[in-house]
């Protein structure tokens, strides 16, 4: 029998088939605990690292890692991550109805950099060329650096950066479409870049 304990302050681990521990390879409860973490727990340093997570919850379904495992077991694909806000753009609640798995290049396309030019306090994707006072517009795709040219304004070259991001967002959309949900696809096709929110 299982054991009905605590976790995370707020997460049950239920009685039911599913093995609540990290120790035998267990990944629906890996992501579960991870999901809860981000969540509920209350380490600054791990406040600090996740900002992004300030507000999120997870849905009373899924606080009972039996009715996450049965979801994750139906929904997996392997090397995938789970997502809470493709589906539902903006969304700080973790549930079936809003969850999904996208590959790790997806995810990481989405990301939302936080971080700003501190010299100039320039948004993401541009920096202010001093030796010919034009703003360059940079993108990394798949690890690499790729210059979008040089822009008159930051505007303009912000600009650049998201019509490339966005045509980076369609194109591993169909790079992936045999290997992810249709509904996960079609919500790619729509998704506000950065800044769209």
């Amino acid at each position: 029998m299982v054991s009905n304990r605590l976790v995370c302050g707020v997460g049950r681990t239920g009685s039911g088939p599913h093995k609540a521990t990290r120790k035998h390879g267990c990944m629906a409860y890996s992501i579960w605990y991870a999901m809860l973490s981000r969540c509920y727990m209350e380490d600054s340093k791990r406040v600090a690292r996740n900002r992004y997570y300030a507000g999120c919850s997870v849905s009373d379904e899924w606080l009972d890692f039996q009715s996450f495992a049965e979801w994750y077991l139906s929904n997996h694909i392997p090397g995938f991550h789970l997502d809470k806000d493709i589906l539902v753009p903006g969304n700080k609640i973790y549930s079936a109805e809003t969850c999904g798995f996208v590959p790790v290049a997806i995810n990481v396309c989405l990301s939302h950099s936080r971080r700003k030019n501190r010299s100039y306090d320039l948004p993401t994707g541009v920096s202010f060329c001093s030796v010919n006072k034009k703003y360059q517009s940079t993108i990394s795709i798949n690890g690499r650096s790729i210059s979008l040219g040089l822009f008159g304004s930051s505007d303009l070259a912000r600009s650049a950066y998201l019509k490339k991001k966005k045509e980076h967002l369609l194109s591993l959309a169909e790079q992936y479409r045999p290997m992810i949900t249709e509904e996960i696809y079609k919500a790619l096709l729509i998704f506000p870049i950065e800044g769209e929110l």
